[in-house]
């Protein structure tokens, strides 16, 4: 039904979204706060020396660059789904459809989120205060749709009973959530080597317990969805059911279980809420850092490629099966 350019889409997009909420939220606090903004008396408006600092600087236009990166490979791989220039001239159209919403969310997720990233590597002159807010502000907004558009897409399609639930939207929103805190952790990493400061140390302390909590939202999700599918399934009494007992079977013992075992719950959950913890504790060793993000980011991937192939059973599928048994 879906193949890998859907997959593809929905982690790095759903990726480098909640990584420009995060940064946004970051961005806007630090420009907000008068420890970290010049207010020279120019026309008479705030203005915030967003170089100033030069390793939050470097932190902040890198983690941006990266999340527009994210953001736009995910619409290059949904414009290559697509396949057609009429079909994606239709997604275009301004009607109240999801799919021109999600659209519409990504473009501005992908401006927003460029331009807040370039407001951080001005050298020259300060900025005012209220653009960089402004900015900051509408990324965090665009980048939540595009958060809430990916965590939807497959919820919004009934003919497949295991997508058709509310956890597997919460599912997709705390895993994009959490590839995004990963996302922006590696760039506090890379850009914060050199400075072993105590404010970037309490940053990625701080992101790290997020997403301790993300994680853990997530397996409670991911139980929450197995097992409410296991008791509606138990009956078979019709193709619906029939259709979520053979996801649920593909997912837990099928093929590609391993899959879902290894990449996901072990190193998804397991392992990135160990190393997430260990972080937190030695914010400044980096191996339990990139070590915490790789595995977040595999059992990401690993959830949106287990939930699309081992859960396409169509009720349509499933009852012709069950009138030709």
């Amino acid at each position: 039904m879906f193949g890998p350019l859907v997959i593809a889409y929905l982690f790095v997009g759903g990726m480098g979204a909640a990584a420009a909420v995060v940064l946004g939220v970051i961005g806007a606090r630090w420009a907000f706060r008068e420890d970290t903004i010049a207010l020279p008396a120019l026309g008479g408006c705030a203005r915030v020396d967003v170089a100033g600092n030069i390793p939050a600087a470097r932190f902040l236009a890198g983690g941006f660059a990266a999340a527009t990166v994210c953001v736009g490979a995910g619409v290059v791989c949904l414009a290559l789904d697509v396949g057609r220039v009429e079909n994606i001239a239709a997604l275009l159209v301004p009607r109240m459809t999801h799919l021109a919403f999600g659209t519409y969310a990504l473009g501005a997720c992908i401006v927003f989120s460029g331009a807040s990233g370039l407001l951080w590597v001005v050298r020259s002159r300060p900025v005012r205060r209220s653009l960089a807010l402004f900015l900051h502000g509408v990324a965090i907004v665009a980048g939540a749709c595009v958060v809430g558009y990916t965590s939807i897409l497959l919820a919004s399609l009934p003919a497949v009973p295991l997508w058709n639930s509310p956890f597997l939207t919460a599912l997709f929103a705390m895993s994009s959530a959490s590839c995004g805190i990963a996302l922006v952790l590696a760039a506090a990493h890379f850009a914060f080597a050199r400075d072993g400061l105590p404010q970037f140390q309490r940053v990625i302390r701080t992101l790290s317990l997020v997403d301790v909590g993300c994680v853990l939202l997530e397996g409670v999700s991911l139980a929450l969805l197995v097992g409410l599918a296991m008791v509606e399934s138990g009956h078979a009494a019709n193709g619906t059911d029939e259709a979520l007992a053979a996801s649920v079977r593909a997912l837990l013992f099928g093929d590609a279980s391993w899959l879902f075992w290894l990449a996901f719950v072990g190193a998804g959950l397991v392992a990135a809420l160990a190393l997430d913890a260990l972080t937190a504790l030695r914010p400044r060793w980096q191996p339990s850092g990139f070590g915490a993000c790789a595995c977040v980011m595999a059992g990401g991937l690993a959830l949106r490629w287990c939930a699309i192939t081992c859960g396409a059973h169509p009720v349509i599928h499933a009852t012709s099966l069950v009138a030709g048994g």
